[in-house]
Order: C-alpha cells, then sequence, then structure tokens
C-alpha cells in the first residue's frame, strides 16, 4: 500500500513512514512540553498572587469574633463581627462606644451537667473538676460571660447558676464557686422552669405596682387641679343659693 514491502516474511517501513512517525512523535512531544510550560508558568502566576494576597493581608489585623486585644493599655473584646473571622481593612465598619466597657464579674457560680461528663471523670470532686476544667479555661484568658447562662468547655457543659454582675468578664479577682455536686439535666431544666415562673411573677408584681403608682399619681394630679372622679365641674353652673 506504499507503506513499506515484505521480505522473507517481514514487512519493512518505507522511510517516508518512519519519518511520518518520527515527526508526529516530535510534535506531540512539544505539545506536552506546552502544556507543562504553560501549567508552570500558571502556577507560578497564582502562586505570585498568593504572595501579594499575603503580603497585603499583613498589613491588617485579623480578629474572630469573642477575641481579647489589648490596645493602647486598653483591653478590647470583638462581641460580634461578619463574618465571625477575618481581616480589619479599609472597608470594614467599626463600631465601638467606650462608655459601655464590659465590667469585672466579682462572683460566678457554675456548676458542671452530669450527663456531659467523660464517664472516668464522673467521679472527680469540684476540687478536680476545677483544676481539670475550670483553671485551664478561665484564669488568665478574659473569658466573657453573657446571658445564655451556659459554658462548653472541652467537651463538658456547664451550666451558670449565678453571676454578679449579670454578665461580664471573668478576671484573677473573680471568685469562682462549683463546690456544688453535678446537676443532671433534668433536674437542671425543672430548676430553670421554677426560676422563669419566679421572674414572671416578679415583674407582674411589678408592673401592677407600677400601675398603681401612676392611678394615684394621677388621681393626687386631679384632686389638686380641682377634679373629680366623676369629671371636671364648670363653676358657673354650679347651684348656688340666691341672695335677697
Amino acid at each position: 500500500n506504499g507503506g513499506g514491502h515484505v521480505e522473507n516474511g517481514r514487512f519493512y517501513l518505507s522511510d517516508e513512514v518512519l519519518l511520518g512517525v518520527a515527526a508526529g512523535k516530535n510534535e506531540h512531544e512539544n505539545e506536552n512540553e506546552n502544556e507543562k510550560h504553560d501549567t508552570v508558568e500558571t502556577m507560578a502566576m497564582a502562586e505570585s498572587k498568593t504572595m501579594d494576597i499575603e503580603c497585603d493581608r499583613s498589613q491588617y489585623r485579623h480578629l474572630m469574633q469573642g477575641e481579647t486585644f489589648v490596645s493602647n493599655g486598653i483591653g478590647w473584646r470583638v462581641m460580634q463581627c461578619m463574618p465571625c473571622s477575618g481581616y480589619i481593612d479599609d472597608n470594614t465598619v467599626i463600631l465601638s462606644d467606650e462608655t459601655l466597657s464590659i465590667p469585672d464579674i466579682d462572683k460566678i457560680v457554675i456548676r458542671p451537667i452530669y450527663e456531659t461528663i467523660p464517664v472516668t471523670h464522673r467521679n472527680f470532686t469540684p476540687k478536680q473538676m476545677k483544676q481539670k476544667y475550670l483553671d485551664p479555661f478561665f484564669m488568665g484568658m478574659c473569658r466573657y460571660i453573657g446571658h445564655s447562662r451556659q459554658v462548653k468547655i472541652s467537651g463538658v457543659d456547664f451550666s451558670v447558676r449565678s453571676c454578679e454582675p449579670n454578665a461580664g468578664v471573668v478576671t484573677c479577682g473573680t471568685v469562682l464557686d462549683n463546690m456544688g455536686a453535678a446537676i443532671k439535666r433534668q433536674q437542671l431544666e425543672q430548676i430553670i422552669k421554677m426560676e422563669d415562673e419566679e421572674l414572671a411573677l416578679k415583674l407582674q408584681q411589678e408592673m401592677e405596682e407600677e400601675r398603681k403608682s401612676n392611678n394615684n399619681a394621677r388621681a393626687e394630679s386631679r384632686r389638686r387641679f380641682g377634679l373629680h372622679v366623676h369629671g371636671w365641674q364648670d363653676p358657673l353652673g354650679w347651684d348656688l343659693p340666691m341672695m335677697e
């Protein structure tokens, strides 16, 4: 077929076919080299871009929600940020009010929830629980205790039973009371329900007292300005006795 000839039972390719195969091989190798060069160049550009981004980010501060930091001798805490982690740049909107400083917590009463304690630690004394969980979590960390009243420490849930003031930062001067036994979750739910009912009753009583106080104030105001319960009476309409 013009591609070669048979001799002694063997088929030999012609020079034209061999040259064509060689040329095709060289062309394929050149394509591979070009692809490799393009890939290397693309990777170099991506790496350069990444380095530029990192260089640019190094000029800004990275913060996370809940993080504390010190600036000019004043401690600050990131109460909320969107997203919850990122860099502060020229487009970041920073909201701060120095008058609303976070108070230090004077005393906190905290108890572990029994079901969340590892089986091997359920017989720990309060002192052992404090050494294992509370001290590493609180000491020197300026932990913020808010209104959620529950803290997770190393996989164990702790219930904040009381806090003075109601929210703030745990410092080295905070009295940490953990001397009670662990609370079972069902028991905790019952306690919280009772506390909620007591709070609702207290608020209702305060509202009732405020309503009575307002009514008394209005009644006193009417009395002072000649007003009566049934309405103001015009003096010109009074039925006075006739003078002879």
